[in-house]
């Protein structure tokens, strides 16, 4: 004997479950059996142990199943492409290019590795879905503006990097008075603002023109000590603080692409794990959290 919609089903009943969509709350009805108490007590046996087990396998979809959100890319330049080849490979199943078919209008996770021609469509899919935005590309006009979806702004993705520039945040206060200079490299190619470096030199006190870029490969290669085979694909930071007796050297190297793709992963998942607010988070605040 068990209840079903607060009602007791005998043995000539069966119980199916429906409405076992994700998030949805699980139902039960009874049904009753066909020919009721003409049946023989064997087929009323079989009846109620055939309802039983869809009573069971439904609730263990109930708590086992995975619910599976499509994660959708846009943009059409080197991260993004980088983010569509090797976000599969980090577990996400469902990683969709903006531009291509077999998108659904549902709940997502969009990452924004573009130049901004796509954004307010972006947005306007976000705002209908209640879909949160990470926003990777730096100088975003989302910073500072009212959106009715979450938003993280991540300039850059690297988790250990990003530790970095939360310890820079937290102590660039103490340095203020000291000669301080800060030197940023990346591959010739990158034209847009280093916002990694220009975070740097916000918790040092420093303007933005203060910043030495480098996009020369012989004195990256010379100078700077980046390897050849990274020459194409690198980040390159170092702070030097002196006093005139006694100089510091803060100094980060970031190689190659997948620092950036695993990075994403991280934030993807941090974001999925927790309800955010309608408004724009800086990545520092899930680093000062702990959420990645």
């Amino acid at each position: 004997m068990f209840r079903a919609n607060g009602r007791a089903a005998n043995i000539g009943e069966y119980c199916t479950g429906y409405g076992l969509a994700p998030g949805a709350p699980a139902t039960l009805r009874c049904v009753p059996c066909v020919g009721g108490a003409k049946k023989t007590r064997q087929a009323r046996l079989s009846a109620r142990h055939a309802g039983m087990a869809v009573y069971s396998a439904a609730f263990a979809s109930l708590f086992n199943s995975k619910v599976e959100m499509q994660v959708i890319v846009v943009g059409s330049g080197k991260l993004a492409k980088e983010l569509l080849g090797a976000l599969p490979a980090h577990g996400e199943a469902q990683v969709l290019p903006w531009a291509g078919a077999g998108l659904r209008a549902e709940k997502s996770v969009a990452l924004h590795a573009g130049s901004g021609r796509e954004l307010e469509a972006v947005c306007a899919f976000c705002e209908s879905t209640h879909s949160p935005l990470v926003e990777l590309a730096t100088g975003s006009g989302l910073e500072g503006r009212a959106v009715g979806f979450p938003v993280v702004l991540c300039p850059n993705t690297n988790i250990l990097m990003l530790k970095f520039m939360a310890m820079l945040e937290r102590s660039g206060p103490l340095f203020r008075g000291y000669r301080t200079g800060l030197t940023e490299s990346h591959q010739a190619q990158k034209t847009s603002v280093p916002g990694t470096a220009v975070g740097m030199a916000q918790a040092l006190g420093l303007a933005p023109g203060d910043i030495r870029s480098v996009r020369d490969a012989g004195v990256q290669r010379d100078v700077l000590q980046i390897p050849r085979e990274h020459l194409a694909r690198h980040a390159y930071h170092r702070v030097l603080i002196e006093d005139g007796a006694c100089s510091v050297t803060l100094e980060s190297r970031v190689y190659g692409d997948a620092p950036y793709a695993e990075g994403v992963a991280h934030i993807v998942a941090a974001v999925r794990a927790r309800p955010l607010e309608n408004r724009c988070y800086s990545i520092m605040e899930f680093i000062d959290n702990a959420w990645v």
